[in-house]
């Protein structure tokens, strides 16, 4: 396709990307968090732990918009979508179990929460073995979902390609199949780690936010902004090598003029975010008062926003050339 095509694609995108910034970092955060608490026990550091009960503190704000919103899409797209009904309805396990999966993810977070109020004036307890779950629950949230969006986007083909005969078009009805989801574990990692980094670059925002309602002093905050820059650079970094992988596997495009180069640039646009979102979170962690580093945080968000948008695109791409 020419390259110009792609800026109104990129737009359209850019709203959904948005929204799936916070659903990612709810699902990434207890993974991340579960981590910063395994350094905390080995280590006996006091700022990782603090770090992790912000980041499932940050992960329920995250999580609740995201369901509602996710729930009122599903809702809408099946009321304008007649197909999607009836597949749905040939198939209602996989996403039930999508559901119940949400909503306890949803309930554990308030369940952490409202514990963490409780013991507020004393001993508080150790969320290791909950986030442990949360994160199990996380990663279960993602491969369900990876799973339902390919055999969609199967069905979605299927009905584009239907003949049409006297204005009727008859399309088979594809059934999600299990056994491909084993298959998923590249994707599955890629997501996980897309997770991490927008967990880590929405809880700087939300550390920055909140700098004036926590209870510890500014050294306090300024190891824990660090502790989550350094988080989200690790992230990043990883990120920046499934973009290389990926860019290995590109599928061949010659349908259209410029249709070679175009998911090349949105890869390339995806590595430029990877590096941006590096750079601006060295930027944080090497600062001596990184609380005063708002507009680096907040071009990371945008940087952020700017892969996951390219990242859509290049699957639109993908999904009118197979």
């Amino acid at each position: 396709m020419p390259l110009v095509d792609l800026l109104p694609i990129v737009g359209a995108l850019s709203a959904p990307a948005f929204l799936l910034i916070f659903a990612l970092a709810a699902l990434g955060a207890p993974l991340l968090a579960l981590l910063c608490l395994l350094t905390a026990a080995l280590r006996s550091a006091l700022h990782s732990e603090a770090y992790a009960r912000r980041l499932l503190r940050m992960a329920l704000t995250c999580a609740v918009p995201s369901l509602l919103i996710a729930l009122a899409s599903a809702t809408l797209a099946g009321y304008r979508t007649a197909w999607l009904v009836d597949w749905v309805r040939a198939a209602p396990l996989p996403p039930a179990l999508l559901g119940v999966a949400a909503l306890a993810f949803c309930a554990l977070l308030i369940t952490l929460r409202t514990a963490r109020h409780t013991h507020r004036h004393g001993k508080q307890s150790n969320p290791l073995g909950p986030t442990f779950i949360l994160s199990m629950l996380g990663a279960a949230l993602l491969w369900l979902s990876l799973a339902l969006c390919t055999a969609l986007q199967e069905q979605a083909r299927a009905v584009l390609r239907a003949p049409m005969d006297a204005g009727l078009g008859v399309a088979p009805l594809i059934i999600p199949d299990v056994t491909t989801m084993p298959k998923l574990g590249f994707s599955l990692a890629g997501a996980m780690v897309i997770g991490g980094v927008a967990a880590g670059v929405v809880s700087l925002e939300y550390l920055l936010l909140r700098r004036d309602s926590e209870p510890f002093g500014r050294d306090a905050l300024a190891n824990v902004l660090r502790l989550g820059a350094r988080c989200t650079l690790r992230c990043a970094l990883l990120a920046g090598g499934f973009v290389a992988t990926l860019w290995l596997r590109l599928p061949d495009m010659p349908a259209a003029p410029g249709g070679a180069i175009a998911p090349k640039l949105l890869l390339g646009v995806c590595a430029a975010a990877c590096a941006l979102v590096f750079l601006f979170s060295l930027m944080v962690a090497r600062s001596a008062r990184p609380w005063d580093c708002a507009l680096t945080i907040h071009a990371n968000l945008l940087a952020l926003w700017l892969g996951l948008s390219a990242l859509l695109s290049l699957g639109l791409l993908n999904f009118y050339a197979g």
